[in-house]
């Protein structure tokens, strides 16, 4: 009876943590739908466009199966905040528009990107492929949510989102101090003026 219950405690605590998570990346998937000008990048778009009843799709699918495990987690191991955050966020998704999300439109484009759908889906699809695999092929016993999972996760935000924010921080000042040299009047200043001049400047 020990180990039953031991054993329902364990899937509890994993179903938990990962409804959480799966819960936040949902969230974070709503905030693409909702601007893609901003946060997703712009040689995929056209991919998502072409295939966007899929990605709705998996956004359902996704809140669905967040609320499974946050609904698993709670009545398995309580008390359970991992289940109760990733309830809390499936909520949030549906409110956000669901898979139903439109995009919201801004009123001036964007000449860059945050790249979150990169982070989603690569972190989505290195779960749904690595973990099973781990688990098959495994060098030694291993548990998914292992002790230093949360640095791991840290490293992987920033290692991809951190990076492209430190990129526009970097550009942006670029861009505002030099963007009259882009004007077309500038140019043909520049371009009416010898070779040899060009090359110096």
């Amino acid at each position: 009876m020990a180990v039953t219950s031991g054993l329902r405690l364990a899937i509890g605590k994993r179903a938990g943590v990962a409804s959480g998570l799966l819960g936040m990346l949902c969230v974070l998937g709503e905030l693409c739908f909702l601007f893609p000008d901003l946060l997703v990048t712009p040689d995929a778009l056209p991919m998502y466009k072409q295939h966007l009843g899929l990605f709705r799709a998996m956004l359902e699918g996704s809140i669905l199966l967040t609320f499974v495990l946050g609904a698993a987690g709670l009545v398995l191991a309580r008390p359970n905040r991992h289940g109760l955050a990733g309830l809390l966020l499936g909520a949030t998704a549906l409110l956000m528009g669901g898979s139903k999300a439109e995009a919201i439109d801004i009123a001036s484009p964007r000449a860059f990107s945050v790249g979150l759908d990169y982070f989603v889906l690569e972190l989505l699809a290195l779960g749904l492929v690595f973990i099973p695999l781990e688990g098959i092929f495994a060098l030694r016993p291993m548990r998914v949510f292992r002790e230093g999972w949360q640095t791991d996760f840290k490293h992987f935000f920033v290692s991809h989102a951190g990076v492209q924010v430190f990129s526009f921080a970097t550009l942006i000042p670029v861009q505002v101090a030099l963007g009259w040299t882009t004007r077309f009047a500038f140019r043909e200043v520049v371009a009416s003026q010898p070779l040899w001049l060009q090359f110096l400047e």
